[in-house]
């Protein structure tokens, strides 16, 4: 079965910042300040909505 997707263009989706998506997908998202990491002080908590549905994701740049 062939890849729909080729691992050089899944490389370069995967280097994309997870909130740029996020937002690029027409998504609400929402930093909640209040949250402060214990270990990576780059991680920030963010309330989405998308279609309706609510989520609590915790994004640090590309990975989530």
């Amino acid at each position: 079965m062939p890849k729909s997707v080729d691992d050089l263009l899944l490389a370069q989706w995967r280097l994309l910042d997870a909130l740029f998506v996020i937002e690029k997908l027409g998504c609400y998202a929402k930093r909640d300040i209040s949250f402060h990491p214990l270990t990576a002080r780059t991680t920030g908590r963010y309330h989405v909505n998308a279609n309706g549905r609510e989520f609590e994701l915790f994004l640090s740049g590309p990975k989530f």
